[in-house]
């Protein structure tokens, strides 16, 4: 079974779906900081997203940090995969495959604030990110064993809703995500919005669970 997290709001208690163990921010950190690309924690806010090993197929399963400098901010559910609509159906879009990012990776302002299709304010990709093409459709996100991309797919940030403050949680990915890194509920990416506030440029780094 998922373990989870409650997250507390005018007295509303949400269970996060996330195969994702426990860390300290200390351990995060120490991985973060033995990837490749790593030269230093950025000052600003930054996100963190951890895979689920799991990897239950179109479940919103990870578990992403909201960051600054060296603390951890929040914490709150999501997918870093793509879902059935990209891993089962991907020829109606890209006949090569589904994209999926690749983890333990850092890329520095990779995001900056803008619109995910036209439809909510969002964080686009400004920067490549490495990632496969997943064609095998054996229900698994892989992101090793092909050739590795770094182009621009605008593989966004953004929620699985576009009804702003919503605190329903989606479990199922579905077409939510071809790449882009969800978050489960609206309620949890609008705080990530307002937090961050002006900050333009924001960097991601995305972890195997370990």
């Amino acid at each position: 079974m998922p373990c989870g997290y409650l997250y507390k709001k005018v007295n509303i208690k949400l269970y996060h779906m996330t195969n994702v163990k426990k860390y300290t921010t200390e351990q995060l950190l120490d991985r973060v900081k033995s990837l490749k690309d790593f030269n230093d924690f950025p000052t600003g806010f930054w996100l963190l997203g951890v895979r689920s090993n799991e990897d239950a197929f179109n479940e919103m399963d990870d578990k992403f940090y909201l960051m600054q400098g060296e603390k951890s901010v929040f914490v709150f559910g999501g997918t870093t995969n793509a879902g059935k609509t990209g891993l089962l159906g991907f020829e109606g879009y890209n006949k090569d495959g589904c994209a999926v990012l690749q983890a333990d990776n850092i890329v520095y302002d990779y995001y900056e604030q803008g619109y995910h299709k036209g439809k909510v304010w969002a964080l686009r990709q400004a920067k490549g990110f490495p990632y496969m093409r997943d064609n095998d459709k054996d229900k698994k996100a892989e992101d090793k064993g092909g050739v590795i991309h770094t182009n621009i797919i605008y593989a966004n940030f953004h929620p699985a809703s576009y009804v702003a403050g919503s605190m329903t949680e989606r479990r199922f990915i579905d077409g939510w995500s071809l790449a882009c890194q969800v978050t489960s509920v609206r309620a949890d990416f609008d705080k990530v919005m307002r937090l961050l506030g002006k900050q333009k440029k924001v960097t991601y780094a995305l972890l195997n669970e370990f």
